[in-house]
Parts: C-alpha cells; structure tokens; sequence
C-alpha cells in the first residue's frame, strides 16, 4: 500500500478483508462481531481448506489482472511457473528421506506477494461477489477466515428465513470458491446462535459438517458468546499461559 496503486487496492479489499495492511483489522472483525452477537445476531464463522497452498494460480494471475494490473509482471515472475517444494520425514529406522516435487497451485509461505495474492482472489471470485448477492450478511473477512452477522430484524422477526438465507449464502460460498480453489472447511464453519434463537427447521438444508452453537466462538483471539463460555475461555488461556511460562520464572 506504499504506491498510488497498491494504497487503491488497500482501500478495495479492506472493505471486506480487515487483514491485509488494515491497522488492528482482526480486532476490528472481533469487536464488529462481538457487538454484533450482544444485539442479538447470529454469527456466522467460516474457513477455506488449505486456502493459501490450493488456490489456483491462473485465477491468481486474473485476479491480479483486474484488480492490481499494475503488479501483473511481479505476479507473473512468482506465480507463472511451478514452485520447488522441498519434503521431508523420518522412517521408523530413523532414517531422513527427502523428495523435492512441483506445486503448481497456491502462494508461497513467506513469500512477500503470498497474502496480497491470496487476498486479491478471494477478493475478486468470492468476497466481493458473495457481498453483493448477500447484502444482509455482512460479511468480514481476516485472510482466509470469513465472518457474517445476521439479525433477524432484517428478515421481519422470521428465524427460519434468516436460516435459509445463511445455508444460501454457504452454498454461494462453494459454488464460487471451489472452482478457484477454495473449498469451504465445513468442518470449521460455526454458526453461533443468540440465547432466545429458536433451532432451525429439520428441513433447511445447512451444509454437511456445520457446527450450530450456542456457547460461543473465538475470532482472532477473542471470545463471543454467553459470560460463561467467555469467563470460561479466559481461564483456560491464562491457565495455558501460566503452563509455557513456568519454565521460565
């Protein structure tokens, strides 16, 4: 964000996705969701499988050509060609094998364009789009990690319309981010329901592996929930705390 250009991509992405050089953005997420939960929302938490190592490259280098062109030939001097991946495990005689292959998708770890690379297609395939189709979701975003809030004012009282708006809004999800390479964990995707939500219909179809709560979640660190599930997520963070610093007093 230190040229005309890239300070314009910044303010693009940032609309949705606090990570990238927005100062205290997961805080923000935090805050904006733990709000948004004490007024009775439900929040929605999500992930990508491996987002970083599977996103497709060639969708890489179009979103790069329709968001940041500017940067086009430093993505295509990174990304154009497979990377070097260097394995390695020890067998159980003790013995270390190493096995150099070829990764043809994903940004690399460390690298310096990885995270604006990553940004700019969830950006331009799902974000942005999912956004637009679902206005009331509200949708926030930390890198790979993907929040909304949903309060039921906005669908007239009706729990059960404000449920099948979210299991649209998780299929969209899928639809437009497994063709680019981002396939929703489900197996990390919450969906945390305020004290007083009534449970959904046997009939909406949620995605398989959804975890509907109502204690609580973390988001960047932070918990949200009832006080028992965040004086409870305190005492088992300054426990562990305690634990990893005991050697060193």
């Amino acid at each position: 964000s230190k040229t005309p250009s890239g300070s314009r991509v910044h303010k693009l992405m940032s609309v949705h996705n606090l990570a990238l050089g927005c100062k205290s953005g997961p805080e923000k997420v935090a805050f904006s969701m733990r709000a948004a939960y004490a007024s009775g929302s439900a929040i929605a938490q999500g992930d990508f499988v491996r987002g970083f190592s599977d996103v497709h490259r060639d969708a890489l280098l179009v979103a790069v050509r329709a968001r940041w062109p500017e940067s086009l030939r430093a993505f295509q001097y990174f990304y154009t060609d497979p990377s070097w991946v260097l394995l390695n495990h020890t067998d159980d005689n003790g013995l270390t094998h190493y096995t150099i292959a070829l990764n043809g998708d994903g940004t690399r770890m460390g690298c310096a364009w990885g995270s604006a690379g990553f940004g700019l297609v969830a950006h331009h395939f799902i974000y942005d789009p999912i956004a637009a189709e679902f206005p009331k979701s509200g949708l926030e975003a930390i890198c790979d990690d993907t929040l909304s809030q949903l309060h039921p004012d906005d669908f007239n009282g009706d729990w059960q319309a404000l449920y099948r708006y979210y299991s649209d809004y998780q299929a969209a999800v899928l639809d437009k981010g497994a063709p680019v390479g981002c396939t929703p964990n489900w197996a990390k995707a919450f969906f945390l329901l305020p004290p007083g939500a009534p449970d959904p219909d046997a009939d909406i179809d949620f995605p398989p592996g959804v975890t509907i709560k109502r204690d609580g979640l973390v988001v960047a660190g932070t918990p949200i929930g009832t006080e028992a599930f965040i004086e409870a997520h305190a005492y088992a963070t300054t426990a562990e705390y305690l634990r990893l610093n005991e050697p060193l007093v």
